[in-house]
């Protein structure tokens, strides 16, 4: 299992996905040779500008690996929505830890009041 991550990364995430450009976002190929794209433009996918963009003819398209690219086109929706279900999570798990506590103490004050009986 891997370690959790802090409450300090998660803010931290938050925060660089609040000063990302706006989502969703896409990319586009203008040629697909397998798992390697040449892609004229990533970035959101209406208006808010534009993260990359070629300036001229098909040398000035930039590559990558297309998992990458649609890997990075999903984080800009996926990151904050994580955020968020961490948050939730923990505050579930904080609140469950505390009614379980207070279930086991009201448990052991009922046995104990029967084991004097």
């Amino acid at each position: 299992m891997t370690d959790h991550l802090t409450h300090a990364e998660v803010q931290r995430y938050r925060e660089l996905a609040e000063k990302a450009t706006e989502g969703p976002w896409g990319c586009w190929d203008s040629w697909d040779g397998g798992d390697v794209v040449a892609m004229p433009r990533l970035g959101p996918v209406v208006g808010g500008g534009i993260l990359v963009q070629r300036t001229g003819g098909s040398e000035r398209d930039f590559y990558m690996k297309k998992s990458d690219a649609l890997f990075i086109t999903a984080a800009r929706e996926a990151v904050p929505r994580l955020c968020d279900t961490v948050d939730a999570l923990r505050t579930e798990n904080e609140m469950l830890r505390t009614a379980l506590s207070k279930a086991a103490i009201l448990a052991l004050e009922d046995l104990k009041q029967e084991l004097l009986k």
